[in-house]
């Protein structure tokens, strides 16, 4: 019987081989990796999350050497911690001789934790927002959030009404991208026809 038929009918928990692309603030994360060339024994293993305004290290003491390669176990005490949104990840090894080696790239989304909510929450990314707030002062509602958002230093409320249209195709595309690495249905790009005095 296969080491994986073993796990799964033995009842034990099967540990990814990889970094999550998803983690609820709060739950305790586990995965494994194997880099070639680097041997526990020999090297140890680190990674950097960070995004506009956090940053967040994962470190010797959540990551342990597991054969060849390491396990690193997150506890649910550091996530806790973890701000929702979107991040960027390094990972390196350092050989214990002053060389480090960056070993691996991705990305990953930060969910908030629901269960410690006493009140709604604003889960929107800050595209998110900023294209509602468009949607808002064009409609001519200028409400107190919407003129709180600034682009390249300027006010939203002073942008004239063309280039509002405009940003607001800019931030449409941002936001369609961002729904589409959550993971979230979205509708094809139709085909814009224009038509002329009427017609």
């Amino acid at each position: 019987m296969s080491t994986l038929y073993q796990e799964i009918f033995s009842g034990e928990q099967l540990i990814p081989r990889h970094e999550p692309e998803r983690v609820v603030a709060g739950d305790t994360v586990r995965w494994t990796r194997v880099v070639p060339g680097y041997p526990s024994g020999a090297n140890a293993l680190a990674y950097t999350l960070i995004n506009r305004t956090n940053v967040y290290q994962v470190g010797a003491d959540q990551v342990s050497p597991s054969g060849d390669g390491f396990q690193v176990t997150i506890p649910a005490t550091a996530t806790a911690e973890w701000a929702p949104g979107h991040y960027r990840w390094q990972a390196y090894v350092s050989d214990g001789e002053g060389n480090r080696f960056t070993v691996g790239t991705g990305e990953l989304d930060v969910f908030p934790n629901l269960q410690v909510q006493t009140a709604g929450i604003d889960d929107r990314e800050d595209d998110e927002k900023i294209l509602d707030g468009i949607k808002t002062v064009l409609a001519g509602k200028v409400l107190e959030d919407a003129q709180t958002y600034t682009i390249h230093g300027r006010a939203l409320t002073r942008y004239t009404f063309a280039e509002l249209q405009e940003l607001r195709g800019q931030y449409e595309r941002r936001v369609r991208a961002i729904r589409i690495r959550r993971g979230e249905k979205v509708r094809g790009r139709g085909i814009g026809v224009v038509f002329s005095r009427g017609y």
